[in-house]
Formats: structure tokens, C-alpha cells, sequence
């Protein structure tokens, strides 16, 4: 009886280094599309995002989103936290929620609550412009990374850009990749464009940087991804007791003034595709 013969050790062993050799070289690639197909996605999302809000604008008869909320009733709610980064992200969460429920909803909105945030949201919009609205606007999801799509209106009066309670959002550019006249939102002689900086030192180069500039004024909602790592690089804080540029930073644990992978619809420069390239 003729005896099989299997295959050595020998040549499992090169086999086994052909197959390493090609995962490691599909496997980067892969991953490179993945994380390019993700920021393609999250970008269109949110470009359907923002038409969404502006039909609800068009049936409101307003002219920005935060026009859709009592004043007095969000102040009040941001007022229970303490400390400006807690009352930031505060309002980032109720505007957030609230927004993407009025996508889902429309009008019908005022007869729901968030569980999670334990609110009725009639308590903070206005009912009679609410009540204009249609039914449903968009079946709005996660992003790509499983996160909410931050989303915060704009844009706001003057007077009230100017109250230190109220959070103001910023992009955070290097001005030596970008150079300050290339800047969206910047404005120079008053006024709430203005762009606010702060002086940071990136820790393994030792080089500083000026970075933190304001969204642009004429944007009407500013609406974000995360991405992969969900650190919020979108905005910077008022820092308690403290006035002037260096008042604000990113929050304390946060330090990451890297450009981030956040996707936004006022980054004209779209600098954060570097990331995908």
C-alpha cells in the first residue's frame, strides 16, 4: 500500500511567512480604505444634516436654530453644572439631542422627552415656532464611529456670542500650516468673528503654535464628527477665572492639538482628509 505524504515542517513554516509576508501588506490597506470610506461617509452625512436643518429653518420662517429654543430655559439648564467645560458640553448635549429629535420628529417633538437627559423637550423650544414644522425631516443615525454627530446652531447674536456662559465653538488651526488670512471666520475690528488664539507647545517638537479659531459666522448650524478617536478637538473652553486668549484651551484632559480627525462642514480647508490620505 502506497504511503501519502503530508508536508514537512519546513514547508508549513515558508508557507506560513508567504501568508505573514501578504497580511502585511493587504492588511494596512485594508484598513487605510476603511478609515477613508468612514470620513467619506461621515462628511456626506453631515452635508445631508445640515440640508435637513435648513428645510426645518425654511418651515420655522427663522433665520438660525437657536432661534427654535427659549433663551432663559437653556441658560437655566446649563447653569445647574459647574465650571465652563461642564456647561459647554452640557449644551452641546442638550442642543444635540434635541436637534436630532426634531429631525426625527418635526412638530411632534414637543410631545416627547429625552430619558436619558430627563427632559421634556417643549421645555426648551419654543412651541409656536416648533408647531410650523412638518412631521419628519430625516432618519438620522450614529457616524461612521458609532458616536452622535454633534450638532450646535448658529449663528449667534453678538450680544449673545459675547456672554461668557454661553459656549462658543471653535476649529482648531495651525497657523503655520494655514497661515491667518486663509482662516474661515476671521474678522479683524470687533465683532464676533473675531478669532480668539491660543499659544500651545506640541510636546515632541517642542515648537509652538497659535491655534483656536472661531466657526464662521454665516455658517447656519455647526454640525461634527469625532471620528476614531473621539476627542472632541472642535472646541475650546473658557477656562474658569481667567480672561483674555489664554482663557480658552481644551479641556484639561484633553490636550490634543494635533489638527484631530473631527469632520466638519466649516472646515473649508478640509484639513482633517490629511488624516485619510
Amino acid at each position: 500500500m502506497e504511503r501519502k505524504q503530508g508536508f514537512t515542517l519546513v514547508e508549513l513554516l515558508v508557507v506560513m511567512a508567504i501568508i505573514a509576508i501578504l497580511a502585511s501588506i493587504v492588511l494596512p490597506n485594508v484598513v487605510d480604505v476603511i478609515r477613508k470610506a468612514r470620513a467619506t461617509r461621515a462628511h456626506s452625512e453631515i452635508k445631508n444634516i445640515e440640508f435637513a436643518l435648513t428645510k426645518v429653518l425654511a418651515d420655522s420662517d427663522r433665520n438660525s436654530l437657536h432661534e427654535l429654543f427659549e433663551g432663559k430655559a437653556v441658560e437655566a439648564y446649563i447653569g445647574g453644572y459647574s465650571g465652563n467645560v461642564n456647561q459647554f458640553l452640557a449644551a452641546q448635549e442638550l442642543y444635540t439631542r434635541t436637534l436630532y429629535a426634531i429631525l426625527r420628529e418635526g412638530r411632534q417633538v414637543l410631545q416627547d422627552s429625552d430619558q436619558q437627559l430627563g427632559i421634556a423637550y417643549a421645555n426648551y423650544l419654543k412651541a409656536a415656532v416648533v408647531k410650523k414644522l412638518g412631521t419628519s425631516y430625516m432618519e438620522i443615525g450614529f457616524d461612521p464611529w458609532g458616536n452622535l454627530y454633534q450638532i450646535f446652531p448658529g449663528p449667534w447674536s453678538a450680544n449673545t456670542w459675547a456672554k461668557a456662559e454661553v459656549p462658543v465653538i471653535f476649529r482648531s488651526y495651525s497657523t503655520a500650516e494655514l497661515g491667518e488670512n486663509t482662516l474661515p471666520g476671521t474678522r479683524s475690528g470687533g465683532g464676533k468673528r473675531d478669532w480668539m488664539t491660543v499659544e500651545v507647545t506640541d510636546a515632541a517638537t517642542d515648537e509652538t503654535s497659535t491655534v483656536g479659531y472661531t466657526a464662521p459666522e454665516e455658517q447656519t448650524v455647526y454640525i461634527w464628527s469625532y471620528g476614531e478617536n473621539t476627542i472632541n478637538d472642535q472646541a475650546l473652553y473658557r477656562v474658569d477665572g481667567q480672561s483674555g486668549p489664554m482663557a480658552y484651551q481644551q479641556e484639561p484632559d484633553q490636550f490634543y492639538y494635533g489638527g484631530g480627525d473631527d469632520v466638519n462642514n466649516w472646515d473649508n480647508e478640509r484639513t482633517w482628509e490629511r488624516l485619510y490620505n
